[in-house]
Formats: structure tokens, C-alpha cells, sequence
């Protein structure tokens, strides 16, 4: 391009895509080496070199799960004369969507319910993370549904009373 040309040449003015959908049979997983296409919004240019001309790509099955809800309980109820109760969900499995490598990793579908200084039982919307074995979360997979309704019954602890106390000033201070 004339030098004017490439002084105004902007990155904007440069596109560089690759196209999976050209009429290939249907794409199966594996490793695709893909032609880089590149073309230039700017009169009079031309194109010299594309570098890389090639684009390796890995294809990945898409594998769909279904998938046990774990929910974790968190903080104490109120004073320590309420305990709190096994959470039960709504719905205690869920389906997962994703690459099959990152499928095969996820183990269950957790997330928490704060009971800090409740008195009563606790009903919230949790959102679910898919977590591994070692409860480490795995990114790229999609959870559905995304939240789920958990209850975390919360009651007194038996032999345990409430009571109020009054004080009566007795003497001169």
C-alpha cells in the first residue's frame, strides 16, 4: 500500500478469522489444522504474508451429565442453642453441558447456605459451581439449572429453654 495508506491503517482495518464451517463432511473431534483468512479495509492494499497460515485447532466432543447437588451449610445459628439440620434442595441433581474432557472432571454441584445466627429455617436460592473430586471448580461447563432452592431447617437445641432475666437492685450502691 502507498505509504499514506499505511500511516492512516488502523488494527481495526485488518480481520483475520478462521472458518470451521466450510463444506467439510461434519467436523469430528481431533486436531484440525485451519487456513487463516485474512483481508484488509483499506484502498489500495494488498496482502503480502499471513503468519501463521495456519490455525491448529482441537475439536472436542460435547458431553452432557447428570450430576448430584451438594450444599454447604455455613456459620452457626444464633447462640449457640440452635443447631441446624441436613439441607434439603429442590432438586438434588442437575445436568452439566461441556467439552468432555471438562465433563469427566466435574464430580457434583455445590454451593451454600449461610445459617449464621438464624432462629428459623433458612430458604435461599443458591448458585451452583461444578466442582472436582478435590472440590476445586471446573471452568467451561455449563450448569442447569444455574441455582436451585435449598432449606436448612434450624431448632432449638433440645434441653435448651430461652429465658428473659430481670434484675432487681437490692441495697444502696
Amino acid at each position: 500500500a502507498p505509504r499514506s495508506v499505511i500511516d492512516d491503517l488502523r488494527s481495526t482495518d485488518i480481520k483475520a478469522v478462521i472458518d470451521l464451517s466450510p463444506d467439510l463432511e461434519p467436523l469430528a473431534p481431533g486436531v484440525l489444522d485451519v487456513p487463516v483468512l485474512v483481508t484488509i479495509d483499506a484502498d489500495p492494499a494488498t496482502l503480502q504474508e499471513v503468519d501463521p497460515e495456519y490455525v491448529r485447532v482441537e475439536l472436542e466432543e460435547i458431553r452432557e451429565q447428570t450430576i448430584p447437588v451438594s450444599i454447604e451449610v455455613r456459620g452457626e445459628p444464633d447462640l449457640g442453642y440452635y443447631r441446624a439440620e441436613d439441607p434439603t434442595v429442590v432438586s438434588d441433581t442437575v445436568r452439566i453441558r461441556g467439552p468432555a474432557s471438562l465433563v469427566d472432571q466435574v464430580n457434583r454441584a455445590t454451593g451454600g447456605v449461610s445459617v449464621r445466627g438464624a432462629r428459623e429455617t433458612v430458604e435461599d436460592q443458591v448458585d451452583l459451581s461444578p466442582v472436582d473430586i478435590n472440590g476445586n471448580r471446573v471452568n467451561g461447563v455449563a450448569v442447569e439449572p444455574r441455582s436451585v432452592v435449598a432449606s436448612v431447617p434450624v431448632k432449638p437445641m433440645p434441653n435448651v429453654k430461652e429465658m428473659s432475666v430481670t434484675l432487681m437492685q437490692l441495697g444502696q450502691p
